[in-house]
């Protein structure tokens, strides 16, 4: 199955779904005879052109990254090497010359790296700020073979059993209906195809100023009678065992690989003023500035001036399931 060669990717020769009424169409910029018009500005096809979600809506679905992107994208370049392993770890066991969605790609981080191995890769992501993102990482790499779309994975734009490789990571811990996520990467991908979920785990080394900021944080907030509330989507090992009883096979061909990363409390610190964590999602803004000023207040008395700049020591161990779903009629 290895890649060994450069494939030429073209846009004009990927199926996609009609996102309003469910038309097989190419995909190029054109107006689906239901009056759906597809658009493509800045090299970024959309395929989802609608608002973003508020994040103080208690009924909403996924959290979109858009306020955070250059922040996100910064910090994911210092674990460069980490995402370069997973996409050198997945590149062998893509089908030859197939087309690979990186699904809740962001910025690309594992997109880019698994065009620099020669796959052709479709980067999907609902938020158009982390694409743009992408795009320049591509411009700036002279990267050709990706494609840019902006989709919602609750409703994949893809025919059935049309993708041969799909990677997530990061993704189902953000989509309040992560199941129905799950169902539609079954739904799209081929009987030969993977699915390839990047997971994570750390432990830190040294003081955690991670856990400490978080903590204040959390008691910042619930003195001012409101509360942090519950996870928003799924955890790796509650993904895995539904996808298990979806009839996902998970195979674990590879031992975990091993990195030391280094986090500043500068980036930590804007983790929590832009929101970007689940949990905080039905906080309002005037309760949660004042938590992020007092935070700062207390971090600058504790450490001094330079508190920024004090960094977080992780071990990160890095896992890629690779699951198939070889039993559909």
């Amino acid at each position: 199955m290895f890649h060994n060669r450069k494939v030429n990717l073209n846009s004009s020769d990927i199926m996609i779904l009609c996102p309003e009424c469910g038309n097989i169409l190419k995909l190029q910029e054109c107006i689906c005879q239901c009056g759906f018009k597809i658009t493509k500005s800045s090299g970024i096809f959309n395929l989802h052109p609608y608002p973003e979600p508020v994040l103080m809506q208690p009924d909403i679905q996924y959290i979109s990254y858009s306020p955070f992107a250059l922040y996100y994208d910064d910090n994911r370049k210092i674990d460069s090497k980490l995402y370069a392993s997973a996409a050198a770890t997945i590149q062998p066991l893509t089908v030859q010359n197939s087309i690979v969605l990186d699904l809740g790609a962001g910025t690309g981080i594992i997109g880019l790296n698994l065009a620099k191995l020669n796959i052709p890769v479709i980067t999907g992501d609902i938020s158009m700020s982390m694409l743009e993102i992408c795009r320049n990482r591509m411009e700036n790499e002279n990267i050709e073979n990706i494609i840019l779309m902006k989709i919602n994975a609750l409703h994949l734009p893809f025919p059935d059993q049309s993708l041969d490789g799909i990677v997530v990571r990061a993704l189902l811990a953000h989509i309040r209906n992560w199941k129905r996520v799950i169902k539609e990467i079954r739904r799209v991908l081929s009987l030969r195809g993977r699915l390839f979920v990047i997971h994570e785990s750390s432990s830190v080394t040294g003081k955690d100023y991670s856990s400490e900021v978080w903590t204040k944080y959390t008691e910042l907030i619930e003195k001012q009678g409101k509360t942090i509330c519950e996870k928003l989507g799924a955890s790796t090992r509650e993904a895995l065992e539904f996808i298990e009883s979806e009839d996902g096979i998970i195979e674990y061909s590879h031992e975990p690989a091993s990195f030391n990363t280094t986090t500043s409390l500068d980036f930590i610190l804007k983790e929590i003023q832009y929101r970007s964590h689940p949990s905080m999602r039905l906080i309002d803004k005037q309760t949660h500035n004042s938590a992020v000023q007092e935070l700062k207040r207390l971090l600058k008395k504790e450490y001094g001036e330079a508190y920024c700049d004090l960094k977080v020591c992780r071990i990160v161990e890095q896992h890629v399931s690779s699951i198939t779903f070889p039993f559909r009629s």
